[in-house]
Parts: C-alpha cells; sequence; structure tokens
C-alpha cells in the first residue's frame, strides 16, 4: 500500500505539474503575499 502511494506520488510528476501550471504558482506566490501582509496589519493592530 504505501510502495503504490510513493510510485503514484513521484517527484517527477509534481515538477511537471508545476511546469504547466505557471498561473496556479503564481496564485499561491500572490496568497502568500497577502497573507504574509494581512498577519502584518494585525500585528501592527494588535
Amino acid at each position: 500500500m504505501r510502495s503504490g502511494f510513493l510510485q503514484t506520488e513521484e517527484p517527477g510528476e509534481v515538477l511537471s505539474l508545476w511546469e504547466y501550471t505557471p498561473e496556479y504558482t503564481a496564485c499561491l506566490l500572490v496568497v502568500t503575499l497577502l497573507s504574509q501582509a494581512l498577519d502584518h496589519c494585525v500585528a501592527n493592530l494588535a
């Protein structure tokens, strides 16, 4: 069961997924920046 999971979750598949979805990478970057900005605002308000 574990070996099957490892076979389906190969690093090559993950890398190819990121290669073909630049918009997903951009979305992830924007979300990260927004969450950091929100944390900063909350820290200033507290």
